[in-house]
């Protein structure tokens, strides 16, 4: 990946705010305004003390002004930790949906290159960095710069004093966020468990992205990730509210405090112990100091975390995301010719495949044959042979580099993959199942079914007795990525998923291998009952099973022969 200069990386990192923008002007002016109101608060209690210096205790004005200050200044305090809160959760939300998007849109050579845990940091992690430098240091900054310069130059005329009134302000200091934190805490809390649902589902989208494509359910699964990431934001909101609460209160806390022991001060000068007012005025100031130094080197430590994390996010934007809406080109595609290009009475034909990982390894090579509609054919051959790689071919998972595979009389390269998708059946090795009901699981796509399909189908799989025993039935909770089930139930399972559909094209990766003899011939005869007009490409192991089929195709040695 290049790296951007600075500005660059700035301007991308303030696209996520779009639609907090205004929000963001209006938190800066908030901290300005209220930085200003503190500095002139230790001017009015000079002028205060001067006058009980004096034996003038005609105070009124003086000290409305100063309440009056003290309350402006937290309530724009408590202004703007609500605003920049709501600037956060904006800059969360929006980079968490843009990054969902793309991972659901990449290649899936890259899942297979990265680990899911890779994706959650990036989706979680990452996009806090960004939240926290957005929503609160940059704001501080602004507002700790006008303080740090106006305390600074306030200093520069007084003398150095002591630092015990310090250390009792900040001791009481920790004790009000003590207190304030407590609901803090249990709003986190509920956030967490959120987010952990966030991670649980972009690792399911991981682990089974080719279910997804398969079943072009991409905006169903994009929908459960836009509604738990809305879901945060709002609890987000909820926690900002809180701390809008306890933060001016921890400042106004210390405000008080500050100018009691001033006051004191002033009383001790008044009875000649002390000299007064520039040791009031600099106890006042050098308090006001310490925020800022704490909050530059705060920011500097956000900047650097925000920085990394939108590096790694970038790297996810910059690859090239796959729309299965569109065609794909494919890589070295020699001319064809279409007089001689194969049988139109051909459902499914490859012509001189070949395709490999690498430039250097050949999975298949000079691969060609025929399926005519409602054929049912057996796929056979050694582990690892490229069985599944055939799968994804015609699923459109990869590009081969060069042939071409047509469906029904069109290259699939030339139209887009959903739109042949929808007459596939694909059941994957894995028997991939999502986390959800048992019915969610049967219709993913969100397809109109009645409750007689539905049954139908998992009598002739002899899943009937599994849901009737299921608290709630079909519509019970089958956990994460169906772990409530035994390996044969998923595989079944998934098997009643592509029977429900009923489509052209049956693609069936080892559909039987976790099954008994009996529950075999049983899965047999229900894709017989239930789709006797689909045609069957099915992946097997099992000699007695490839018989069964109209003819067997046979991959060796990268290449095909048919029986």
């Amino acid at each position: 990946m290049k790296k951007n200069s600075l500005a660059s990386t700035w301007s991308e990192i303030w696209a996520y705010t779009v639609g907090a923008r205004t929000v963001f002007f209006m938190a800066i002016i908030c901290a300005v305004f209220s930085s200003c109101l503190s500095l002139v608060q230790p001017q009015i209690v000079n002028q205060l003390i001067a006058k009980v210096q004096k034996k003038d205790f005609a105070l009124q004005h003086e000290a409305f002004l100063l309440i009056l200050l003290i309350l402006l200044t937290a309530v724009l305090s408590g202004i703007q930790i609500y605003l920049t809160g709501r600037i956060g959760e904006t800059v969360t939300k929006n980079a968490r949906l843009k990054l969902s998007h793309q991972m659901l849109h990449l290649p899936i050579s890259y899942y297979s290159e990265h680990s899911s845990g890779e994706f959650v940091s990036r989706l979680i992690n990452d996009t806090t960095l960004m939240k926290s430098l957005l929503s609160k240091s940059l704001v501080s900054l602004l507002a700790s710069t006008v303080t740090l310069v106006g305390c600074v130059g306030a200093l520069i005329w007084l003398d150095f004093t002591a630092f015990a009134i310090s250390f009792i302000l900040a001791a009481l200091s920790i004790v009000i966020v003590a207190f304030a934190s407590k609901p803090a805490r249990k709003k986190s809390i509920q956030i967490q468990k959120i987010i952990a649902k966030i991670s649980a589902y972009l690792q399911e989208i991981v682990g089974s992205i080719k279910f997804i494509r398969a079943n072009c359910i991409e905006n169903v699964m994009e929908r459960k990730l836009r509604g738990e990431i809305k879901t945060a934001y709002e609890n987000g909101i909820s926690l900002t509210k809180i701390n809008a609460f306890a933060g001016p209160l921890n400042q106004l806390s210390v405000n008080i405090s500050l100018i009691t022991a001033v006051i004191v001060c002033g009383i001790r000068v008044a009875a000649g112990s002390m000299t007064l007012p520039n040791l009031v005025s600099f106890l006042m100031f050098f308090m006001m100091l310490v925020g800022p130094i704490g909050q530059l080197g705060g920011t500097i430590f956000d900047l650097q975390g925000a920085l990394a994390g939108q590096d790694r996010m970038k790297e996810i934007f910059e690859l090239p995301a796959i729309s299965d809406n569109r065609p794909v080109r494919v890589i070295s595609r020699p001319s064809q010719d279409k007089s001689n290009m194969h049988s139109v009475k051909a459902l499914l034909s490859f012509k001189n495949v070949y395709f490999s990982f690498n430039d250097h390894k050949p999975i298949l090579n000079d691969v060609s044959f025929e399926i005519i509609e409602h054929e049912h054919v057996a796929l056979i051959g050694e582990s690892g042979v490229g069985k599944t790689t055939l799968f994804g071919l015609i699923e459109q998972f990869y590009q081969p580099r060069s042939g071409s595979i047509y469906f029904d009389g069109m290259d699939i390269a030339e139209v887009p993959a959903n739109s042949i998708r929808k007459d596939i059946g694909y059941v994957d090795q894995e028997s991939s199942v999502i986390t959800g009901t048992v019915r969610s699981n049967l219709n993913p796509n969100l397809q109109t079914f009645s409750e007689e399909e539905y049954n139908f189908v998992l009598r002739s799989l002899k899943l009937n007795g599994l849901v009737s025993s299921l608290p709630e039935g079909i519509d019970t909770e089958i956990g994460d990525r169906g772990s409530r089930l035994s390996g044969g139930e998923k595989q079944r399972l998934s098997i009643a998923r592509v029977l429900l559909q009923k489509p052209r094209l049956l693609l069936l990766d080892e559909p039987t291998a976790n099954l008994d003899s009996e529950t075999e011939r049983a899965v047999l005869r229900a894709i017989e009952t239930i789709c006797p007009k689909s045609t069957i490409l099915m992946v097997t192991h099992r000699d007695r099973t490839a018989a069964l089929f109209d003819k067997t195709i046979i991959l060796e040695n990268h290449s095909i022969r048919v029986n």
